[in-house]
């Protein structure tokens, strides 16, 4: 599988708006476990490009936080979201603002499929007579150690709010209100 496949897959499964992508894409892809690992390989080292501290302050600030955790599942949504948004937004974390009008519309767009990795194991382990322990493991592509780029010096602290507006100022304008309460409304003292 290419990665041009690889991203017409998405937009395929997108534009199937199944309640099962996984199982659309499974049968799409014939059931053939050679194509779900493919796939997953893909989405895997997309995953990993997407591994970026500017991004991360992104998506910190459109959602109000992001833990680890948040971020991981960030960037599947994101994956889930095609490549025209993907190659956007990893190219220019503060290009987030022309894709989501806010927290409620990134979880509305994302949704359907920011899960699609998880169905394509279930799909895999099916498809190819695995236990339900077993899942796809792609040794060539080792998780990075840190995110790529420069953490920020403030991160933790507070005068977050400052660096954040460096890193992605866009998004602070978009998400962020200036008098320190986050896009919910939540004041800084409470």
């Amino acid at each position: 599988m290419t990665e041009n496949e690889f991203w017409a897959c998405i937009a395929a499964a997108r534009a199937a708006q199944s309640d099962t992508p996984g199982e659309w894409l499974s049968q799409h892809l014939q059931h053939d476990p050679a194509q779900l690992v493919a796939f997953d390989h893909w989405w895997t080292r997309k995953l990993y490009q997407a591994y970026d501290w500017r991004l991360w302050d992104a998506a910190y600030v459109l959602q109000g936080g992001c833990s680890d955790d948040g971020f991981f599942e960030f960037r599947h949504a994101l994956i889930g979201m095609g490549r025209e948004a993907y190659e956007a937004i990893t190219a220019d974390p503060d290009a987030i603002v022309d894709w989501f009008d806010d927290e409620d519309d990134y979880w509305d767009k994302t949704e359907p499929l920011a899960e699609l990795a998880y169905d394509v194991q279930d799909a895999w382990r099916k498809a190819a007579g695995q236990g339900e322990d077993a899942y796809i493991d792609h040794a060539d592509l080792p998780h990075p150690a840190q995110p790529t780029g420069q953490a920020r010096a403030d991160a933790n602290s507070e005068v977050e709010e400052a660096g954040l507006r460096a890193s992605v100022p866009r998004a602070m304008a978009a998400y962020w209100e200036s008098d320190g309460a986050d896009a919910r409304g939540e004041d800084e003292g409470d």
